[in-house]
């Protein structure tokens, strides 16, 4: 019989030594599993910030004429942060509020076919259905707008007002007068399709 309890102690003594090793154990890939974890973020952080240093370089590096654009209540277009969507709701022209009008000129004229740059190099793109998205890497027919200047043609300066016009002959509209997405669907031009220009130092 004592034979029999101490057996019993032994085993209950190893097993337990043998469940401190598995928790130690456990510890310790866990330990490994949550520092490499933070070292594979850590590296797609800073690969994503190298990104967007490059793409901001060449944006400051394309031609085109650099603008921030007012919506009818006075808010700043965006192209947000890394957002396939245009939004007319920002009190400031910060970064993300940058574009390049891009017409092979110096200045801005009221007919002009324009493609528009966006901080992150990527082009505005009117969709047939009337949507307006700014991811386009490469600018083809639905990427070219028509540049038009409120009440005359001509030279547009910083303050003037204007629209765009779409391949598909739509008329860009900030949503409400600004505060909400930016689209492509109006066949008619009234205050939520006039855009204030900004010009920006190149």
């Amino acid at each position: 019989m004592k034979r029999t309890v101490c057996g019993l102690l032994v085993g209950l003594m190893l097993l337990g030594v043998q469940t401190k090793s598995v928790h130690a154990l456990a510890w310790t890939e866990l330990r490994k599993a949550v520092l490499l974890l933070k070292n594979t973020l850590k590296h797609l952080a800073t690969a994503e910030q190298k990104r967007r240093i490059e793409l901001y370089k060449k944006f400051h590096a394309a031609k085109g004429v650099p603008v921030c654009l007012k919506a009818h209540k006075g808010q700043y277009v965006s192209a947000g942060n890394l957002s396939t969507n245009l939004y007319a709701n920002r009190a400031k022209c910060s970064i993300w509020e940058q574009f390049k009008i891009v017409n092979g000129k110096k200045a801005l004229y009221s007919g002009d076919r324009v493609k528009i740059l966006t901080y992150q190099y990527r082009y505005w793109s009117a969709q047939r259905v009337g949507s307006l998205f700014c991811s386009r890497v490469v600018a083809k027919a639905w990427e070219y707008f028509t540049l038009k200047k409120v009440g005359g043609g001509g030279k547009i300066n910083s303050g003037d007002k204007v629209m765009f016009l779409s391949h598909h002959k739509k008329f860009v509209s900030a949503e409400h007068g600004g505060g909400s997405f930016l689209v492509a669907n109006r066949s008619h031009a009234n205050a939520w399709e006039q855009f204030q220009v900004v010009l920006l130092k190149p």
